[in-house]
Formats: C-alpha cells, structure tokens, sequence
C-alpha cells in the first residue's frame, strides 16, 4: 500500500515550518507584511489564529510562495474564495477552520493534497473537490469531540485525479460502499451511516 505523501507534509509543517501567531488581534496587517519579511526563504509555513482579513491579506500576497501552508486555529476564518487563485501551493492543511465550505479550486493547479481536522462544517459538502485538476489526496481526521457528518461521499469518486483518502465522517448516505474506490492506491476509513 502506498504511504501517504501527506503524512510527509504534515511532519514537516508541525517541525520544519516556519510559524506565525496571528492570535494577537492587534497585528495590523503591515505588521504581516513586516514578519512575513522574515520567512522568504521557508517553503512551508504555519499560520496560527489569522483574522480573516489576515488570511486573505496572506493568501493574495504571500502563499504562492510556498508548498505547505498550515492554517492552524482557523476559527475567525470564514471565507476560504481566497485560495481560489493560488497556483503553486502543494499542500494545504486545516485544523480547526471556521469556513462553512470549501473553495472553487479549479485554477489550484499545483494542489496536491488537501489536510482537514477538526473543522466539521467545512467538509459537508465535499463537491469543490471534484474540479481540482490535480489533487492527489484527501485527509479528513475526526474531531476529538464529534464526528463530522458529510452530505455525500459521491464527489470523491468523481475526482478523477485522487489517489489516497483517509476519511472519518458520519454520511448521510446509508449506502456507502468502500468497493466504489477500487481505483485508489490507498483508502483508510471509518464512516457510521446517520440514521433519520
């Protein structure tokens, strides 16, 4: 079975990433401008607490320098249309995101893998997925509270691109059948039927 790439990722955004803690509301956003003076050469970064102005001020200016980005305590996030136009980032991770849903990602031509814990609305509707032109993999870890519970499972199978998923939800489809993703490399899950 073929290992993760994300795992990878992950690793090298919780130790090798450059970090900045937004979680002071007092930075301004020339306050961003000035620290992000201080990570040019980094090619994985962690964001920590970003308002949202913060996350679509980095987004616009800074992102497309990197390979990772981890978006860590995301809560006053709550519009992720920003990340429609990056080109170059591989790899995005969120934990714990306020976003209420995913992003058109039809122009994300470099994302590869796609990294969610903890951020149970932004996975209801997985269907931006499907435009992704070169997403390799998804991670959806369960929260430490409640499962997520995901309106369809349909939307995978349709990413034509998808090679590994590792998925923890409730679905409302009572029919999920693992079979259907015959064509993956990897798939690990763990998914309870929700019950009406």
């Amino acid at each position: 079975m073929s290992e993760f790439i994300l795992h990878q990722y992950t690793s090298r955004a919780y130790t090798a990433a450059e970090s900045i803690d937004l979680g002071d509301v007092r930075h301004s956003l020339s306050d961003l401008d000035e620290e992000m003076q201080y990570h040019t050469g980094a090619k994985h970064i962690q964001i920590s607490n970003p308002s949202q102005e913060q996350f679509e001020h980095f987004v616009l200016r800074y992102a497309d320098r990197y390979d990772t980005i981890y978006f860590f305590h995301g809560r006053r996030i709550r519009d992720l249309s920003a990340l429609s136009g990056l080109k170059n980032v591989r790899c995005l991770l969120f934990y714990s995101c306020g976003a209420q849903k995913l992003w058109d990602m039809r122009s994300n031509l470099s994302l590869r893998g796609l990294f969610i814990s903890d951020s149970k609305r932004l996975i209801y509707d997985l269907q931006p997925l499907v435009n992704a032109p070169a997403l390799e993999e998804v991670i959806q870890l369960l929260s430490m509270y409640s499962k997520y519970t995901v309106k369809s499972v349909e939307p995978l199978m349709a990413c034509t691109t998808l090679k590994r998923a590792a998925l923890e939800f409730n679905t409302e489809n009572r029919d999920f059948d693992p079979s259907v993703f015959g064509n993956l490399e990897a798939l690990d899950y763990q998914v309870d039927r929700k019950r009406n």
